[in-house]
């Protein structure tokens, strides 16, 4: 049961992953650009997935030392709950601006 809760997790990942790439792609192919905010919202939440895997470690928790992966996680998460959330609708709102100008 266990290789099997290791294979899905495996392919939820490279899903995931294979997601956010190909966005980014169809992101630049059309010339979209992240707003700063976006940035500063993935810094914060950065900065809070390094306060938990410190706090983790210096607990001395069971899996303390995969708490490290907080740090990348909850970065990613920023940019793809935006990517499927924001950038949808800042583009619509971009080509509802651009129709608008003579």
């Amino acid at each position: 049961m266990d290789f099997i809760l290791t294979l899905v997790n495996s392919v939820h990942f490279l899903l995931a992953l294979a997601g956010a790439i190909i966005s980014f792609y169809l992101w630049s192919i059309v010339g979209f650009k992240a707003p700063r905010y976006l940035h500063l919202l993935a810094s914060v939440s950065g900065s809070i997935g390094m306060l938990l895997a410190y706090l983790g470690y210096v607990s001395g928790a069971e899996h303390g030392e995969r708490a490290i992966w907080f740090v990348i996680g909850f970065p990613v998460a920023t940019y793809f709950i935006f990517g499927f959330y924001g950038g949808g609708t800042i583009m619509a709102e971009k080509e509802s601006n651009n129709k608008k100008k003579p």
